[in-house]
């Protein structure tokens, strides 16, 4: 009798439970066999290296299993060297690091603790230690702080190298005590100001006349402006004009035969600078005076240079500190500034040296 696709299908409905339990034997043995299968090829690979093994063993009849105390004493070194003699037998084995120094006769290397050469037998002593404090490379940084921060004490070209890349040197980070391998420590940005040079401004004082008042003398000075205007102001004793102080005045007269005899005029009026020169004006005669300026330089970290042009007296603000311009020095060729905040007075160096030309133009 057979049995329709749907009967087939009912009949299958109605032993379901076995169907499954059928299949899941089935597994269950296909996996016994597969593990039995597994079990033989592992111990059958586990004969083959045991085989290979044994093929490794040396043949040679005075061949002897190696003792392990030498490799113990090696690992033992590692913690803390120590000198090994020249019959060790560690030397043919391995290498075992420690402190040494080349003998000074054979060259060789040596213990540090040593004091006989294991080679040559000859008397050795240890180098001197190193001394933090001198310079060994003389390129102005103390071998102890380039040993702290990684440079080499032993190459000068390292003294002019940026290692953090904050745009000062380490020679300069040394010299401020600032860490040459941080970029967010270094000197202030006026650490970099220069001196490019210092030019001076020619201008004339004229004493004009001197007109007696009621309440008192008036001096008719004449000067020109930076603009190059000529102006002419009457000040009095103490009074102040062009920045100089009206400080004295001195009548004098003397006698002149050219181009005809007769009583000139020679009285001076003193006035005095803000560096309390004085300056003599003796009337109708012209007196050069010399403004200095100094134009300084200023190397950003973004290399973009900024250019200052100060007088003395003058203020001006470096990462928001303000600076005063407290001597143009031309003879020494350096401007000294102050900061007012600390009042610190810092020496500007000249980078360039003006020509002999270079003032009054």
């Amino acid at each position: 009798m057979i049995l329709g696709i749907d009967q087939f299908g009912a009949r299958l409905k109605e032993q379901y439970d076995k169907v499954i339990a059928f299949v899941v034997l089935l597994l269950l043995l296909s996996s016994l066999l597969y593990l039995g299968v597994k079990v033989g090829l592992i111990r059958q690979m586990q004969m083959d290296f045991d085989g290979w093994l044994r093929s490794r063993c040396p043949l040679h009849p005075n061949a002897v299993v190696v003792e392990p105390d030498v490799f113990r004493a090696g690992k033992q070194a590692l913690s803390q060297p120590f000198q090994l003699p020249e019959s060790s037998e560690t030397n043919g084995f391995m290498f075992v690091p420690e402190t040494r120094f080349n003998c000074r006769e054979c060259r060789l290397p040596v213990y540090i603790d040593a004091k006989e050469c294991p080679f040559c037998h000859a008397e050795v002593a240890p180098p001197t230690p190193p001394n933090p404090n001198a310079d060994d490379d003389g390129d102005g940084m103390l071998t102890g702080w380039e040993n702290r921060y990684g440079l080499d004490p032993f190459d000068p070209n390292d003294a002019e190298k940026d290692n953090d890349g904050d745009d000062y040197s380490n020679l300069i980070e040394f010299k401020e005590g600032f860490d040459p391998t941080d970029p967010k420590s270094h000197p202030a940005a006026v650490e970099k100001l220069h001196l490019v040079n210092i030019t001076g401004e020619r201008f004339a004082l004229l004493l004009k006349s001197r007109l007696k008042t009621r309440s008192g003398d008036k001096f008719a000075i004449n000067y020109r402006l930076p603009s190059g205007e000529t102006k002419t102001d009457f000040v009095k004793i103490g009074e102040t004009i062009a920045g100089f102080k009206v400080t004295n005045y001195e009548e004098k007269g003397r006698m002149v035969e050219v181009p005809f005899k007769h009583r000139e005029d020679v009285s001076e009026l003193t006035l005095m600078t803000k560096d309390d020169e004085p300056i003599v004006l003796v009337m109708r005669k012209a007196r050069l005076h010399v403004e200095l300026t100094a134009h300084l330089s200023l190397s950003l970290p973004d290399g973009t240079i900024k250019v200052q042009t100060v007088k003395k007296d003058a203020t001006f603000k470096i990462d928001g500190a303000l600076h005063r311009v407290i001597a143009i020095d031309v003879a020494k060729g350096h401007v000294v500034i102050r900061d007012e905040r600390n009042k610190r007075e810092i020496v500007v160096e000249r980078a360039v040296a003006p020509s002999a030309d270079a003032l009054g133009k």
